[in-house]
């Protein structure tokens, strides 16, 4: 599965509720910079080393800026997705460097969530609500994901 950034959206995120953890997993992003949510899962299908088909009941989360499972060149190449304003490669600078800001964490899931409805920032603050309008606050720099690519 494959999830595209609104292009207006301030930040990125995903969200995954651990049962055996009791807890959320969530990865935070600039949108501008990481269009590109892919989701999937891996059930023995790897059969390469290292992980010689033992990679079973395994659900990934990556962000990126790609053309997806096309490939390197025709990421560079206009498609549909660029038509659409979704940025398919980043622009590198020889003589600079690119910054890519990204969040990973985890937090103790709160009793009775079965879903994460939405996160954002507000201020210094990390708001993820929960599926009946609960929240749970998190101190966060809100200034992390702002500043030069």
């Amino acid at each position: 599965m494959v999830l595209i950034d609104a292009p207006d959206t301030r930040l990125g995120w995903t969200a995954v509720l651990r049962d055996a953890e009791d807890d959320i997993v969530f990865v935070l992003k600039d949108p501008k910079v990481l269009p590109v949510t892919m989701h999937w899962y891996s059930n023995g299908g790897l059969t390469t080393p290292p992980w010689n088909g033992r990679h079973r009941n395994v659900l990934g989360i990556e962000d990126g800026c790609s053309g997806l499972h096309c490939g390197h060149r025709a990421s560079l190449a206009p498609s549909e997705l660029t038509r659409m304003g979704v940025p398919t490669a980043l622009t590198l600078n020889p003589a600079g460097s690119v910054a890519i800001r990204h969040v990973i964490g985890t937090v103790q899931r709160p009793v009775g969530w079965d879903h994460v409805a939405h996160i954002e920032l507000d201020g210094d603050l990390l708001r993820i609500l929960g599926s009946s309008g609960e929240s749970l606050g998190i101190r966060f720099d809100g200034s992390f994901f702002e500043g030069p690519v």
